[in-house]
């Protein structure tokens, strides 16, 4: 049993005992040479300790329930017996005991020997008097020892650290969890100051307000980095009381801490979680927000000027499509390591979502330098993607719309900043794509109607809006037409007829392009098919596929398919994929052309000429045509520079073995040079528009060239 314990057992003992008795009762005006009256009935049995009390003599006067219990002593046959006869080794002499502790070893209640603890106290009003004994069985602790036993277990065992210092600041007692986590042994510690555990990571105004809190309120809390023995610098979160005496001084603090290592780590995952982009790293679209909302607002103090770059992927979904998932996800961070290598360590990158990036100039001087700055970035991102991708073996060309708006020029707020550079981007992409262009308040007419027509687009199907034309594929040498191509047309209910470069592109980016890619494979095989079975034999039946439906795996399968249900020999069908398409994936796009070609279908490449082909990468194509683009028809009669590309075109497509077919001839001088330079075959306006199902059958049928034709 602790001091303070016996302390307070025996002051009880005192007070309700012998001397102590007397003293209250003449406090209370009665003669101090009256007897006794013993102790009030009850008080000392209920103290949870044996209490016995001799007079000055060492004659045994009192003793309570607990002391009969624990000493088999008889109350009738022992008072005024000497208590050293009573229980052998207890002394009379109150210097002999006075104010410590031994352990004895007394006669049992069950025979045998039990040891006792006992402390003794004189029972004096200052000259001689008796003495009174208190004790207890050293296995049966009492309702007090248990108490402090508990919290010594407490302390000794629980899961936060728990440091003791004294006044002074000097350790006094540490617990097992303080070295679990410090690593100091409570040998290393006690004596020493606290300061020994600091991290250095705290300046002073930290520490001033921390003992501020603890003279005012008497209590601190909150996180606070210390050092480990080991050197390590960790999170606590700490919470620091005082312990007072009544005079109000302190004369201990306590300390009681945790190691949040792991919660700040788990903080640290959830921000990151939340701001950063798990796949690139990069921020992400609410960090990125609060970057440019942190951005237009310094500007607006300063008078600086802000600049947004919205980047959209071209292709992108095609080799998603194509060569997968994770290579799509090699291919965002790739860019992304792209990215950062053209902008400043001051500048923002982030990745909205999808394939679409956007990148923060800040602290620009003025509109022109915000217009530099941009235009700059926007063409070295250009030239970073230049450079193909390798994706496991597939080398993969990619390009980026980009779209250009400045604050305040272009909008003062984030929101509205973001929706003019987007808008900028998309014009970009109607446009060609491959570019940046700036915003202007113009575009936003034509995003509106982009709106209304991406709406009408969902359900043009559903409605049957489209309907196909066809245009004839004239031979140059002979003048006979030796097939078709199968023109898309969308005619709204209203009457209204959208050109198929204002929507094919829309369908594209919303990927409502496979349904109707799949809807014009059939109806044109459906077309060809009533060809047949009118006794036309000598045709084909050219079909443009889109890039998506190109890359999207299963599309052998599909033709296939359709071509059985409909009963159409594959050989009268031509599948036209453009250089871009197949350019994107080369390795991928051989695959596909060479499963084609095996099915019995003819292959031709569109828009030869506009892309970066090479004459390694057209060798291993197993296609039969090479169709020259319109944009270097335009001006082959006139421009030197054109001819010479189209003739090369024609030598090199020659060369290989395969078909050339010039589109877009509108006129007579065009079509005379591409029958000096032996081009095979020719369709365009000077030969016949597009024309209706019912006349492109007569056509075939009768060989003869249209005056008009159907739009």
């Amino acid at each position: 049993m602790t001091p303070g314990a016996w302390l307070l057992l025996a002051l009880l003992a005192v007070l309700c005992t012998g001397a102590g008795w007397r003293r209250l009762r003449a406090r209370a005006g009665r003669s101090a040479a009256s007897p006794p009256a013993g102790p009030p009935p009850g008080v000392l049995d209920r103290i949870g300790a044996a209490v016995l009390a001799t007079d000055p003599g060492g004659r045994l006067i009192y003793l309570n329930a607990d002391a009969v219990r624990l000493t088999g002593l008889d109350p009738e046959a022992a008072l005024r017996q000497p208590l050293a006869e009573l229980l052998p080794g207890l002394s009379p002499d109150p210097e002999s005991v006075a104010p410590s502790a031994r352990t004895l070893r007394l006669p049992g209640t069950a025979g045998g020997e039990v040891e006792w603890e006992t402390r003794a106290l004189p029972a004096t009003d200052g000259g001689a008097g008796g003495l009174v004994w208190v004790f207890r069985h050293a296995g049966d602790p009492g309702p007090v020892e248990r108490q402090l036993r508990l919290f010594a277990r407490v302390f000794e065992h629980s899961a936060d650290a728990i440091m003791v210092t004294d006044g002074e600041g000097r350790i006094v007692r540490v617990n097992e969890a303080f070295t679990r986590i410090t690593g100091y042994s409570p040998a290393e510690v006690l004596g020493r100051n606290p300061r020994m555990l600091q991290s250095g990571l705290h300046d002073e105004e930290f520490y001033a307000g921390f003992w501020n809190a603890l003279r005012k309120e008497g209590t601190w809390q909150g996180e606070i980095w210390n050092r480990r023995k080991n050197g390590e610098i960790y999170p606590q979160w700490m919470s620091i009381g005082t312990l007072d005496a009544e005079a109000g001084e302190v004369v201990h603090f306590v300390a009681i801490f945790t190691d949040i290592t792991d919660k700040k780590r788990s903080e640290d995952t959830i921000h990151y979680l939340a701001y950063y982009d798990g796949l690139t790293s990069l921020p992400n679209r609410p960090l990125f927000e609060e970057k440019l909302v942190q951005a237009l607002r310094d500007g607006q103090r300063n008078g600086r000027w802000v600049a947004i770059l919205y980047l959209d992927l071209d292709r992108f979904k095609d080799i998603n499509d194509s060569l997968g998932h994770a290579s799509g996800d090699r291919l965002l961070r790739s860019v992304a390591t792209r990215l950062l290598e053209t902008v400043r360590n001051n500048d923002v990158v982030a990745r909205l979502g999808g394939d679409e990036f956007v990148i923060l100039l800040s602290d620009l001087a003025d509109g022109n330098a915000a217009g530099r700055a941009a235009a700059t970035v926007a063409r070295k991102v250009i030239a970073a993607l230049a450079d193909p991708f390798n994706l496991e073996g597939h080398e993969v060309l990619v390009t980026a719309s980009i779209g250009v708006a400045l604050a305040p020029q272009d909008g003062e707020d984030a929101g509205e900043l973001i929706k003019n550079a987007d808008t900028a981007m998309y014009q970009v992409k109607s446009s060609g794509k491959g570019h940046y262009q700036f915003f202007s308040r113009e575009m936003n007419l034509a995003i509106r109607r982009r709106l209304r027509l991406e709406h009408s687009l969902r359900k043009a199907l559903e409605h049957d809006e489209f309907h196909l034309v066809f245009q004839p594929q004239v031979s140059v040498r002979q003048g006979t037409v030796i097939g078709m191509e199968a023109l898309l047309r969308w005619r709204q209910p209203h009457g209204e007829i959208i050109p198929p470069g204002e929507f094919i592109q829309l369908a594209e980016e919303t990927g409502l392009i496979l349904p109707i890619d799949e809807w014009v494979l059939r109806r044109a095989c459906a077309q060809a098919r009533s060809w047949v079975d009118a006794g036309i034999r000598d045709f084909r039946l050219a079909v443009n596929l889109s890039g998506r439906q190109f890359h999207r795996r299963g599309l052998i399968l599909l033709v296939g398919r359709i071509l059985s249900e409909i009963g159409l020999e594959p050989r009268y069908l031509e599948l036209e994929i453009t250089e871009g398409s197949v350019m994107a994936d080369i390795d991928r796009a051989v695959e596909v052309l060479r499963g084609l070609r095996q099915m019995g279908v003819r292959l031709a490449v569109d828009d030869f000429g506009t892309g970066y082909s090479s004459l390694s990468y057209l060798r291993r194509l197993p296609i039969h045509t090479l169709k020259v683009d319109r944009a270097f028809i335009r001006e082959i009669a006139t421009s030197t520079q054109d001819a010479a590309i189209v003739e090369a075109i024609i030598r090199l497509g020659h060369s290989l073995g395969l078909q050339l077919v010039a589109e877009g001839v509108e006129q007579p001088e065009q079509l005379s040079v591409l029958e000096d330079q032996g081009c095979d075959s020719v369709q365009g306006y000077l030969l016949s528009r597009p024309l209706r199902a019912a006349d492109a059958t007569s056509l075939l049928t009768s060989g003869r060239m249209p005056q008009t034709g159907a739009r």
